[in-house]
C-alpha cells in the first residue's frame, strides 16, 4: 500500500513535466511560424536593401524553410538564386522537385536551369527524368553535356539510347562527356556505343574509347577514319587499273 502511495506522489510531477514540455514545444512552433513570415515580409518589401539582407541571413541560416527558399529565389538576383537553387538541393526535400522542375523549364538563365538540374540530381527526384528529357535536346550544349554527366552518373539502362543520341551531338564537347559517362556502363550495349566513338574526327574522344574499352578485354585495333578511307581509294584506283590492263590485254 505504501508503495503504490509512493507511486501516486510522482503522477502529478510527471503530467505537470509533460505539460511544460508541450507548452515549450508549442512556442518554439510559434517562434518557428512567425521568424517565417517575417522573412516572407521583408522578402516583398519594397526596399530592395531590406531583402538582400533577408536572403543573406537565409543563406547563412542552418535551419531552412522550403517556403521561404522559393520566395527567397522569387526576389533575389540571378548569382542569388543560383546559390539558392543548389543551397534546395544540398537540403534534401523532395517536395521542391515540382518547383525545381519549373525553374529549369522556364528559366532564360543557363546558369540557373544548370543549378536546378543539379538540385533535382542532388535529390534523386521523380522530375529528374522529365529534366533530362528535355536537357538532351536542348539548344544549349552546356546543358546537354551536363545532362550526359548526370545520366552517366544515374547508370540505369534508360539512359543508353540519350547518351547514344549525346554520342552523335554536333558539339564536341557534348560527344566527349557522352563518351566519358559510356565508360561508367559495364554491358556489351555500351560497349557497342563506345565502338562508334572510335570514329569521332575529335582525337581525344576516339582514344578514350578506345583506351576504355581496351580495359574490358578489346585487345583489336581500330584503324582511324581517314586511314580507313585512303585504303578504300587504293583499292578502287588498284581495280581501275586492274581493268585498264585487262581491257589492253
Amino acid at each position: 500500500m505504501k508503495k503504490k502511495k509512493f507511486i501516486y506522489k510522482f503522477i502529478p510531477l510527471i503530467s505537470k513535466e509533460a505539460k511544460q514540455k508541450q507548452q515549450e514545444d508549442q512556442a518554439l512552433k510559434a517562434q518557428v511560424e512567425a521568424m517565417k513570415r517575417s522573412y516572407l515580409d521583408r522578402l516583398t518589401n519594397a526596399s530592395a536593401a531590406e531583402r538582400e539582407s533577408a536572403v543573406d541571413e537565409i543563406l547563412g541560416k542552418h535551419d531552412r524553410d522550403l517556403e521561404t527558399l522559393k520566395a527567397a529565389i522569387k526576389q533575389s538576383d540571378t548569382a542569388t538564386s543560383i546559390d539558392l537553387v543548389k543551397l534546395m538541393g544540398r537540403m534534401g526535400d523532395r517536395q521542391a522537385s515540382g518547383f525545381l522542375l519549373r525553374m529549369f523549364e522556364s528559366s532564360s538563365y543557363v546558369d540557373l536551369r544548370l543549378a536546378a538540374l543539379w538540385a533535382l540530381s542532388r535529390l534523386a527526384a521523380p522530375d529528374l527524368d522529365s529534366a533530362l528529357q528535355g536537357a538532351v535536346v536542348d539548344k544549349d550544349p552546356q546543358l546537354r553535356a551536363y545532362a550526359a554527366h548526370i545520366l552517366g552518373i544515374v547508370g540505369e539502362g534508360a539512359a543508353l539510347k540519350p547518351l547514344q543520341r549525346l554520342l552523335r551531338d554536333d558539339v564536341a564537347a557534348v560527344r566527349q562527356q557522352a563518351c566519358l559517362s559510356l565508360t561508367y556502363f559495364k554491358d556489351k550495349q555500351a560497349d557497342r556505343a563506345l565502338k562508334t566513338a572510335f570514329h569521332d574526327p575529335k582525337p581525344v574522344i576516339s582514344e578514350l574509347a578506345r583506351l576504355r574499352l581496351r580495359e574490358r578485354g578489346y585487345r583489336y585495333s581500330v584503324t582511324h577514319p581517314l586511314l580507313l578511307k585512303a585504303v578504300h581509294a587504293a583499292i578502287l584506283l588498284w581495280a581501275a587499273y586492274a581493268v585498264l590492263l585487262w581491257l589492253n590485254f
